[in-house]
């Protein structure tokens, strides 16, 4: 006889919710976008849940964030938090977006998208990432306001998803978001 056990994560004990943003403590860093060369272009956001990870907060508000200076510093704290993204505001890319998966699913991952696009729309067209085709949350996000292209942008050679952020203002204005 063969028994299952499935290991539970502590969402699995609740219902289904939506979390919100507000519940998370937001850490943005700030470095240069060395690729691109645009002092300040790339922005790092790192979130971590304000009940359960109280030390790694009181951590990062304590260290001295002068010694934040590159991308290898802020994936050490990324990778502690329960999701993080960075992002480029010369170019509109969205260069990594992680959730951990004990967090996804609950609308999180959307908050922190539209965020990212209601600060890039002041500047940018398009918003754009390279991944697979069928991605389960690009693929679906916005009821499918991403759209599959070959090439998303011309700095890269890869295929992935864009937004054209002026048909997804007409979207926002009607679903109020």
């Amino acid at each position: 006889m063969f028994l299952y056990i499935k290991k539970l994560c502590f969402m699995d004990i609740y219902p289904k919710k939506q979390l919100k943003l507000s519940d998370f403590q937001e850490f943005r860093f700030i470095i240069d976008d060395t690729y691109n060369k645009v002092t300040n272009g790339n922005i790092w956001l790192c979130y971590f849940d304000k009940v359960k990870q109280i030390d790694e907060i009181n951590h990062i508000n304590n260290m001295d964030k002068n010694l934040i200076k590159n991308r290898y510093d802020i994936e050490q704290l990324a990778h502690k938090s329960i999701g993080y993204v960075s992002y480029k505001i010369k170019t509109g890319q969205i260069g990594l977006f992680f959730i951990k998966q004990d967090y996804q699913n609950f609308g999180l991952g959307k908050q922190i998208l539209l965020k990212i696009i209601n600060e890039l729309s002041l500047d940018e067209k398009e918003i754009w990432v390279i991944t697979s085709k069928n991605h389960p949350f690009w693929s679906n996000v916005f009821e499918n306001s991403f759209e599959f292209v070959d090439n998303p942008h011309d700095s890269v050679t890869g295929s992935g998803y864009k937004l054209n952020l002026t048909v997804f203002n007409k979207y926002k204005e009607e679903y109020n978001l």
